[in-house]
């Protein structure tokens, strides 16, 4: 297993919120971020951001995610970690009668196609490896008795409830004894442009429960819905 200053982790919507604040946390580690933004330009400069190391990046456009994972394996040999952060949540205030159907596509291909596409290129090159940790942001309006609430919605809910889904397809396959593990994470409320600066939690706090679940040890998790550090649907 690579010692823990020379993972290589890629980080999507890395610029802003949670994304950023992963990167942050990841380089204070000594990691390696690959970061995977939509305009380079707007990627704060963070110590010890390696150069060469953010990457254009629009998770709906699958040439971009192939060579966005093909150059880090050109340059690295490997990618240790890969956190499906970047999202879009344009449909809050409305209901299912209400959600237009080009909105309903592009929450879809942003939050959940691009998660598969990441996840399903990067796969295979962690399993070769023997060793790998995948974490796909979900949310507490994903899941099954909220999606419907009240108040959730309606597309942003149904891709993180199918995001979900997709977590535990990739985890199955997963062959045995190897160590990689797919799962998704629940950051909560988090002060973010998305989340609002009334949430409860700043982007610090899931970015440090992702890092522990990058660096988690052999044996832990796969396939389930993690929540401040705990699994909470197996």
């Amino acid at each position: 297993m690579p010692r823990l200053h020379d993972r290589v982790i890629a980080v999507t919507g890395a610029n802003r919120g949670i994304g950023l604040a992963t990167a942050q946390a990841l380089l204070a580690a000594g990691g390696i971020v690959w970061a995977g933004v939509r305009d380079p330009v707007r990627m704060p400069a963070l110590p010890g951001m390696q150069d060469g190391c953010v990457r254009r990046l629009d998770v709906t456009d699958a040439m971009q995610c192939e060579a966005f994972v093909a150059d880090a394996l050109e340059r690295f040999g490997r990618l240790d970690g890969l956190v499906n952060n970047a999202g879009m949540l344009p449909d809050e205030g409305l209901d299912a009668l209400s959600l237009d159907e080009v909105t309903l596509r592009e929450v879809l291909e942003t939050n959940l196609l691009g998660a598969w596409r990441l996840c399903k290129l990067v796969l295979p090159a962690m399993v070769r490896a023997g060793h790998g940790r995948i974490v796909n942001i979900g949310s507490g309006w994903g899941e099954a008795s909220a999606v419907a609430a009240p108040g959730t919605p309606p597309a942003y809910g149904l891709s993180k409830l199918a995001l979900h889904a997709v977590t535990r397809q990739f985890a199955a396959c997963v062959p045995p004894n190897v160590d990689v593990c797919v799962n998704t994470l629940d950051p909560g409320w988090v002060r973010t442009d998305m989340g609002g600066q009334a949430a409860s939690r700043s982007a610090d706090a899931p970015a440090s429960e992702i890092v522990a679940v990058l660096f988690s040890p052999p044996g832990s998790a796969n396939g389930a819905l993690l929540r401040r550090g705990t699994v909470v649907e197996a």
